[in-house]
């Protein structure tokens, strides 16, 4: 072999060996990375379950931190006066929260009464603008100020003719404090005075405020909530 070809086939055998000698290295090298472990199914189990409470917690009952925006509810009060007549009644109210303290809400209330032998409707329509001054949402101290339309079919009963009034008007100011107790259904203390409009020149039935509210009103009412 000519000894010139020695150094270059020596230095080509030491760059081999030099070679496979890393590639063996990064082979045998631990691997730096770090796979996650699952959790395992107990604790997978746990959150589950935990999850599942906790959405039946928020089914029932609601943050104390959760604005409330929208109110539908059911008011017993006129079912009360049903039955203290013979009869029955629902109310149903809507309030939805506008802006910068402020709320409005519509009112519908029906009872039908037995007055002397006869079933007696009665109709209420009412609207109020309500203000919730220490706090936002649908709870709390509330001062409200609206009126109702109230209409009563009235009884065949001696003293009342055609032109015996049967609609009233009236204005409603009243102030109150919500209690949350859960989700859907709360406390509405309340006290106010209802100022039915009447006029001397017009008939009007000796005993219409006893199936019609009117004078001062107050009471502690259960409300029942929906689609909130």
């Amino acid at each position: 072999m000519n000894k010139k070809l020695l150094p270059s086939v020596f230095a080509s055998l030491i760059f081999t060996i030099s070679c496979y000698a890393q590639e063996a290295d990064g082979k045998n090298a631990p691997s730096l990375e770090v796979q996650a472990e699952e959790p395992p199914q107990e604790q997978a189990d746990i959150s589950v379950e935990n999850e599942q409470q906790e959405k039946k917690k928020r089914l029932y009952f609601s943050s104390k931190d959760e604005i409330r925006t929208r109110i539908i509810s059911v008011d017993l009060d006129y079912l009360s006066m049903g039955l203290k007549n013979s009869g029955w009644g629902l109310g149903i109210y809507y309030e939805q929260y506008i802006w910068n303290h402020l709320a409005s809400k519509i009112c519908f209330g029906h009872s039908t009464f037995r007055i002397d032998g006869d079933w007696c409707p009665t109709v209420s329509f009412g609207m109020f603008a309500e203000c919730y001054p220490f706090q936002k949402g649908l709870d709390g101290l509330y001062i409200a100020f609206g009126g109702y339309f109230d209409f009563i079919e009235l009884p065949d009963s001696d003293g009342i003719t055609e032109d015996t009034k049967s609609t009233y008007l009236s204005i409603y100011p009243l102030a109150g404090y919500k209690l949350r107790i859960c989700k859907w259904l709360s406390t509405d203390i309340f006290c106010g005075y209802k100022h039915i409009f009447t006029d001397e020149s017009e008939s009007v039935w000796d005993n219409f405020d006893k199936y019609i509210v009117s004078g001062v009103k107050a009471g502690v009412a259960l409300k029942f909530h929906f689609f909130q």
